[in-house]
Formats: C-alpha cells, structure tokens, sequence
C-alpha cells in the first residue's frame, strides 16, 4: 500500500464518483479503478459500493476513510517538518551599508518573509570587498552590492535598482549651476567624498574612472 492509494481513495469517497475524482485527480478513471480495486485486495474488505450513478462508502470504507486522511495529514507533516530541518540554518542575507537603496531591500526581504515564512532568515554586514568570495565560500547566500560592471562574471546576479547618475547637486552660486547638461570630468577638479577602495572597490575604480 501506499500513499497514492490512500489519496485516490480519499478523492473518491469525497466526490462519490470515480469520474469526478478522476478528474479531480487527474489521472484516468480505469487506472483509478484499477487502483482502488487493488486496494480494497490488500485492504481484504469491500470499500465502495458501486452505484449506477457514482459510489458510496461502505460501513468499511467509513472506518478505513477516517485513517487514511490521518495517515496523510501525518505524511504532510513528516514531510513539511524535514524540510524545516533542512532549512534550520536558513537564508544569509549580507548587505553592506547600501542605505540609499533600503526601501527596495525592505520591499525585497518582506516579500521574501511572506513567500518563504517557514525559513529564517538572517542578514549580516559585509564588505563589498569580501562578498564574492563569501559567496563563492557559501557563507553567504545572498549579498546586495554595488555593481560596476553588468553582467557580474562568475555569480548570477539580479538588478533591483538603476544607479546611474541623472544629476548633480551644487550650490546656486557655483559657475557650472547654469549649465543645462554636466560631464563628470567636468567636476574633476572639484573635492569629492566617496567611499575608499577598501569598502567600495566597484564604486571607486567607476567613480576614478569617470573622473
């Protein structure tokens, strides 16, 4: 016996129908009524009373219908419970400090936590600098970062947000402030505050680039 059967039995005694069921099941109606009649030889009792419209459960079926949905309900948890055990150690989420991109990343883990709410999950700071080999390493399992380069060679990657740059910002008095449209190399000679190459490598090596 096995749990098929127990499914197809179940199907049947619900619909009281092999058709519906079969439908309902997606399977054939003679291979479903080769494999009740298989059962009900295992089983050594009649279980369905065959009708000319449909089927009934017998006083036997009754009985064996209440311990098979107990019986699935119990694999249904057996199983669920494995991959629970499976997962304990759940998702690793790493960022690092990307705080002008944290509505998207907020967005991201609470549509994750409402798809997967079984499956803990655990975010951590690390450097840009560490984490493809973090990655590539498995303590991590996920990392938001800056991306110079688009594709990222040897990791898959997902775009959640376009950072190009679209403006400036300067004082109204400054002599480029009228100007329509701005170069970077045209702000070269001004002081800049970005991220060393130590926390931010891709974003330096783009902004020195640039620049």
């Amino acid at each position: 016996m096995e749990l098929r059967h127990l499914r197809y039995f179940v199907a049947v005694a619900e619909e009281g129908s092999f058709l519906r069921a079969a439908g309902r099941l997606r399977v054939a109606q003679p291979a479903l009524s080769k494999q009740i009649r298989d059962l009900e030889r295992e089983v050594g009792v009649k279980l369905f009373e065959r009708l000319p419209r449909g089927a009934r459960v017998t006083r036997a079926g009754e009985q064996f219908l209440s311990n098979a949905r107990s019986a699935l309900e119990s694999a249904t948890r057996a199983v669920s419970t494995a991959r629970r055990t499976d997962s304990a150690s759940g998702l690793k989420f790493a960022h690092s400090d990307l705080y002008v991109y944290t509505p998207v990343l907020v967005k991201l883990l609470a549509a994750f936590r409402q798809a997967c709410p079984e499956t803990p999950l655990r975010v951590v700071r690390v450097n840009e600098v560490d984490q493809p080999a973090a990655l590539r390493e498995q303590r991590i399992d996920v990392a938001a970062t800056f991306v110079a380069t688009w594709p990222v060679p040897g990791l898959e990657a997902l775009q959640l947000a376009d950072c190009a740059v679209t403006g400036v910002l300067l004082p109204a008095t400054h002599p480029l402030a009228a100007e329509r449209r701005i170069r970077l190399r045209d702000l070269s000679d001004l002081v800049w505050l970005h991220p060393s190459q130590h926390t931010r490598p891709e974003l330096y090596r783009a902004l020195r680039t640039a620049l």
